[in-house]
């Protein structure tokens, strides 16, 4: 199943992306460019614990707070529309709890 799908993604693919409907990229690609829908897959590292507290013991403190940067690289693209995963509601509720304190 998986090979067909990746054959049909493959033969979708165009050679321009300003010709392209769906562009599909890491957040790291996509530093400096703006789109007007961006979603976001629910592939960064658990940030936040079932607690919602940072969940620092995933990754060491620098590389938790380069997926943080990621993060809010990532969010930061969409021009008019945004759709948030788990892992981004999780953050901004964890922001927003320490904010208040």
């Amino acid at each position: 199943r998986l090979p067909g799908l990746i054959a049909t993604v493959t033969g979708a693919a165009c050679e321009r992306a300003a010709d392209a409907d769906i562009l599909l990229m890491t957040a790291h690609r996509s530093k400096g460019l703006e789109f007007d829908q961006v979603l976001l897959d629910d592939d960064f590292h658990d940030l936040v614990d079932k607690q919602g507290k940072p969940n620092r013991g995933a990754l060491d403190a620098q590389a938790f707070e380069q997926e943080i940067n990621l993060l809010y690289v990532a969010m930061t693209r969409a021009r008019r529309a945004l759709e948030l995963n788990r892992q981004c509601f999780a953050v901004l509720n964890a922001a927003q709890r320490a904010a208040k304190k």
